[in-house]
């Protein structure tokens, strides 16, 4: 992702646009049908980044799921269940909204991370427990 582009994102998720209407244009202008699949995982690397690091808002997590909900199409045909788990694994938030609309599948292989003591102790299992499978 060039520079202009980031800080266009960046604006974006300041603020720069507000009603729904505004966002899904700047979704629509912002994201091109032939984006390639480095160029929808850099975006998604910033989407990730801005969600663990970002200052937390209601409309920073307005913003990021109707990017993620525009970007569905793609994350599926591009991405594998264990690729946007990695993508996302620090954002439990986030993680839920992939689930809740069908981005996202807690398999054995995440299940499995869960039991690694740093899931442990931020208390994955017990987050996730609805959406496990065993």
């Amino acid at each position: 992702m060039n520079k202009d582009r980031y800080l266009e994102f960046i604006e974006f998720i300041d603020g720069k646009y507000s009603t729904n209407d505004e966002i899904q244009i700047f979704l629509e202008r912002f994201i091109r049908q032939d984006e390639s699949k480095r160029d929808l995982k850099e975006l998604l690397h910033l989407i990730s980044s801005i969600s663990y690091n970002h200052l937390q808002t209601s409309d920073l997590y307005n913003k990021i799921k109707q990017t993620l909900l525009y970007l569905k199409d793609s994350i599926n045909k591009f991405f594998s269940n264990f690729d946007v788990f990695n993508l996302f694994k620090h954002n439990k938030a986030i993680l839920s909204f992939l689930i809740e609309n069908k981005m996202l599948t807690i398999d054995k292989y995440i299940t499995k991370k869960f039991l690694n003591d740093k899931y442990i102790k931020a208390k994955y299992l017990q987050y996730f427990s609805d959406e496990i499978k065993i």
